[in-house]
């Protein structure tokens, strides 16, 4: 222990054993060996409890620490474990909270923790007192390197939503087998019943989580232990059709062998028995894992939204209810489009497939971004505030960047398919970013980042994988990061995503009787290997076969919309010489 620093920081009567001055002193200190010391701009962040005091050595601290340059970041009234965390997950260089612990009121004490949300180490501890015993002397800060305070009450949110995601059950019962999400179409909720019917008669437990996202039925299903999870979404089609969507206990999309099981037992190949007395299953009100998928969002990020006007699409579809809570919980102005579902207008003339009414609404509003989502909200696109649409490539690209300046894109690779934009392509090579390209669809995106460790990948349509936060593509989770990189690097949507250039491109279907053969045809491929000789580094041609129809997409990205329609057509001549179209 040293002369003022005990076991848990500097203790005693505020203003008679620590007093402002001793406040004053330690910031001013903290600011210059985190900061100046190191040749850099140091950041602390701050708490408080709620005795009088607190508020005076808050006000002292501060001042010290901007008087040596550093940036005080004020999570105001919070806890001392809180601190600990913010400190620790923002990357901050120390962190500072104002308590006495169970002491009366008129005590206070300064508790400093380490870049690690730890307590300080002894050696810089002593450090600091030998500055308030005059034994060093340290400079000031002029003009521009003043330090500045920051109201950081996001931080204390995210820590709140960092809480409630750590609970695995539901206060009110106990753990269930199978969780089950749904989006706003009619029928959801017909399928809803359906699929509890048969789990109670099997004997498994239904938790209902209600109109939610198929990520937030992912992130549910692994943290909270679940057997499976089931989504009901056809995502981004019209309100008349849906789909089943199966995830494993890892919130993944389940494996191929239990599905081929699932497709016996409905061809009646199998037989199962069903629940009888008490071992029939029941549903439960699940609406809490819904909510601690909205507070494991807000504990996502690393900035205040205040000030900034964002515009949200929520396509009348499952994040109706989750976004705008996100966006006005840390501090945004948040403006909504399509936030009325009735059970026929999901997709219909709105989110990320009609991005055209985002943009009108972005300019319109004078907002500072938009982000549009689809019906199950696994996607995202964004537009800035000029009104122009940022793609999924736009999103890979401007985040890898924002990793590899931060020495944190693993491989220095990013993940994207055969059918992103060649202008990504050539944008990543500018910048030294390497790239993997999978076979279309965000599975083989997921695949090729749980084998290779990459941490960022996605496809053009707004399907944009964080593997480290989520197992499937999350709307809302890639709009949270993309407001990350403009917070970060303090510069608009246009101007981060203005270096990636879309090459314009011209895709046609061709209907042939057999895919591998016209695909594979001498005559078709050399057709391809000319336009591909023809565009050389400027452009490029794609041909392949659709995993769901009898069709063989020719695409070509080239300089102008002219340029591509005159090579796609001059393979698909060739492909019509050989005789493989058909109808």
């Amino acid at each position: 222990m040293g002369k003022y620093f005990g076991t848990d920081g500097f203790r005693g009567e505020a203003n008679k054993n620590l007093t402002f001055e001793h406040a004053v002193q330690i910031g001013r200190f903290l600011g210059w060996y985190y900061g100046a010391n190191q040749g850099k701009k140091a950041k602390v962040v701050i708490g408080k409890d709620t005795r009088r005091s607190s508020y005076m050595f808050e006000y002292a601290l501060c001042t010290g620490l901007m008087a040596s340059g550093a940036d005080a970041y004020i999570m105001h009234v919070t806890t001392t474990p809180s601190v600990a965390y913010i400190t620790r997950i923002d990357d901050f260089d120390c962190g500072i909270m104002i308590s006495a612990s169970h002491n009366p009121f008129y005590d206070n004490g300064i508790k400093l923790l380490n870049s690690k949300g730890e307590k300080m180490e002894e050696e810089t501890l002593l450090k600091v007192e030998d500055y308030i015993d005059g034994k060093l002397e340290i400079p000031v800060a002029e003009r521009a390197d003043i330090g500045r305070t920051v109201d950081y009450v996001a931080g204390r949110n995210r820590y709140i939503g960092y809480l409630i995601s750590m609970s695995k059950y539901s206060f009110k019962g106990k753990k269930a087998k199978v969780v089950i999400g749904k989006d706003t179409r009619r029928s959801s909720y017909m399928f809803e019943y359906a699929l509890c019917t048969g789990l109670m008669a099997s004997g498994a437990d239904a938790y209902i989580m209600h109109v939610t996202t198929t990520p937030s039925v992912a992130y549910i299903t692994r943290i909270d232990d679940f057997d499976c999870g089931i989504m009901i979404s056809a995502s981004h089609n019209p309100f008349y059709d849906n789909g089943i969507k199966l995830l494993n206990s890892k919130g993944e999309k389940m494996e191929e062998e239990t599905l081929l099981k699932v497709e016996d037992y409905i061809d009646g190949k199998l037989d199962i028995p069903v629940a009888h007395r008490a071992e029939i299953g029941r549903t439960v009100d699940y609406v809490e894992g819904r909510n601690r998928y909205i507070g494991y969002l807000i504990s996502m990020s690393k900035y205040s939204f205040k000030g900034v006007k964002v515009g949200l699409d929520v396509a009348n579809g499952a994040s109706w209810q989750i976004a705008k809570g996100v966006f006005d919980a840390l501090g945004a102005k948040t403006y909504v489009m399509n936030d009325n579902p009735d059970g026929f207008n999901i997709n219909t003339d709105c989110g990320s497939t009609h991005i055209e009414h985002l943009q009108k609404f972005v300019v319109d509003n004078g907002l500072d971004v938009g982000f549009a989502y689809d019906g199950d909200a696994d996607r995202c696109l964004a537009v800035d505030e000029k009104g122009n649409v940022v793609t999924g490539d736009h999103i890979i690209y401007m985040y890898g960047c924002y990793m590899k300046e931060r020495g944190k894109l693993h491989n220095n690779k990013v993940v994207a398919t055969v059918m992103s934009n060649f202008g990504l392509f050539k944008a990543l090579d500018k910048v030294g970013i390497e790239y993997d390209k999978t076979k279309v669809g965000d599975k083989y995106v997921y695949e090729n980042m749980m084998q290779t460790g990459n941490k960022i990948g996605g496809e053009e349509s707004g399907h944009i994988i964080f593997p480290t936060y989520a197992t499937t593509g999350d709307g809302i989770l890639t709009s949270l990061k993309l407001m990350e990189v403009m917070l970060a690097k303090e510069k608009p949507m246009s101007e981060l995503a203005a270096p990636m250039v879309m090459y314009p491109q011209v895709l046609k279907n061709v209907r042939v009787a057999s895919k591998p053969d016209a695909k594979n045809d001498p005559d078709v491929q050399a057709e391809v290997e000319k336009v591909a000789a023809a565009l050389g580094e400027n452009g490029r041609i794609l041909l392949r076969e659709s995993g769901t129809e009898p069709v063989i997409r020719v695409m070509v990205e080239a300089g102008s919309d002219e340029e591509c329609e005159k090579y796609v057509d001059q393979v698909i001549d060739v492909i019509r010489a050989k005789g493989h179209i058909v109808g």
